[in-house]
């Protein structure tokens, strides 16, 4: 049952990490990131005007870490709803969560997954 559940919710976990914009998101954080590094090194650019435009990159930035903290969260919560399960049912997923054996078969099972998804699945 522990095998089971750790199976399952290592597929929902790797199809949600296919499905959400996380790529798009980091991407994005790089983008501002650069751009105010940008910023930042340009003589050209006055002290009032980089004082004025900072805070606008700062802002963006921040949300754009919220938004990719709240989908990471998102893409992990299936495995919380598996360990809830699994203490309903008296199974001790969390051992095996954490263990060498069930972290090397999440893994694998995970990219097994994300392989045959990417690749045969549109």
């Amino acid at each position: 049952m522990a095998f089971a559940l750790l199976i399952v919710s290592t597929f929902i976990v790797a199809e949600l990490f296919i499905r959400l914009p996380i790529i798009d998101s980091v991407r994005r954080s790089s983008v501002i990131a650069a751009k105010s590094a940008i910023l930042i090194r340009a003589d050209k650019i006055s002290d009032h005007w980089k004082e004025r435009v900072l805070p606008a990159y700062a802002g963006a930035l921040f949300l754009q870490t919220l938004r990719l903290s709240a989908m990471i969260a998102l893409a992990f919560a299936p495995v919380l709803v598996a360990l809830a399960i699994s203490q309903l049912v008296n199974v001790p997923l969390m051992s095996l969560f954490v263990s060498i054996p069930g972290m090397v078969l999440s893994v694998t099972v995970a990219a097994a997954y994300a392989f045959v998804r990417l690749r045969f699945v549109s």
